[in-house]
């Protein structure tokens, strides 16, 4: 095994020890530059956990919702939707391609009011109109990144999810925002985890050695792990969360 790339290692092992170690900075460091010069729209939004009830249907309670002068007797039930710029290049009002981006709740349930709880900054000019009894129009003049507002729903109906509509120049479409960083947590945990375990194991090349073809499979199979878990993890940095609390 003299001649063999494990055999060379063994014997150099500083020199295999520089060539992991420039691996596994030289593949997350071209990465991470990638991220830092990608431009690109993401407008995205998130909903509170569930729908609030105002008023259920069939209990008596002393509160009372008039809709155009009439009571109303159905469920009322409020939701808040937070909608904003992700990405690195800004939304601007010639950028929405569909004029607006349509809010609305499924199963059909008429909006009987919404307002804009708050805006990131005032100069995004962030505006909604009712169009329809069962959708709202939002536009806006400019989003910068993390720019957007937060819109409160008030609606028929005790249940419901929220549907947003819209075509965003050089957006791939107007998604859902990703989870919380709680999983960027647990994926740098197995990420580190998988980096110690591989090198104890082989913290004696020898060992490797000894285990001949089958040693260096399994260190090479590791160290690819490794990559794409720390990879995994870098997506979910330069994947910030959401800047409003709902």
């Amino acid at each position: 095994m003299k001649g063999s790339v494990v055999g060379w290692f063994a014997r150099n092992p500083v020199v295999g020890a520089l060539a992991a170690l420039a691996s596994i900075i030289g593949v997350p460091l071209a990465i991470v530059l990638f991220f830092v010069a990608d431009k690109h729209r993401d407008i995205v939004y998130l909903t509170s956990p569930s729908p609030t009830t105002i008023v259920k249907k069939g209990r008596s309670s002393d509160l009372k919702i008039f809709f155009r002068d009439a009571i109303v007797t159905d469920d009322v039930s409020t939701m808040q939707i937070a909608i904003w710029n992700q990405g690195s290049e800004p939304s601007r009002a010639e950028s929405i391609l569909s004029k607006t981006v349509r809010i609305s709740i499924v199963p059909a349930g008429e909006i009987l009011d919404f307002r804009i709880k708050r805006m990131s900054r005032n100069v995004t000019n962030f505006k909604c109109e009712r169009e329809e009894p069962q959708s709202v129009s939002c536009s806006w003049d400019i989003l910068e990144r993390n720019d957007g507002a937060v819109i409160e729903l008030i609606y028929l109906g005790a249940s419901g999810r929220v549907a947003i509509e819209g075509t965003i120049e050089g957006d791939k479409g107007i998604r859902k925002a990703a989870p919380s960083r709680g999983f960027l947590v647990s994926v740098e945990a197995i990420a580190f985890f998988l980096i110690l375990a591989p090198m104890r194991w082989f913290s004696k090349i020898e060992r490797a050695h000894r285990l001949g073809i089958f040693g260096f499979i399994l260190y090479t199979l590791y160290t690819f792990s490794v990559l794409a878990l720390t990879l995994l993890a870098i997506g979910k940095i330069f994947t910030p969360s959401a800047p409003f609390d709902l």
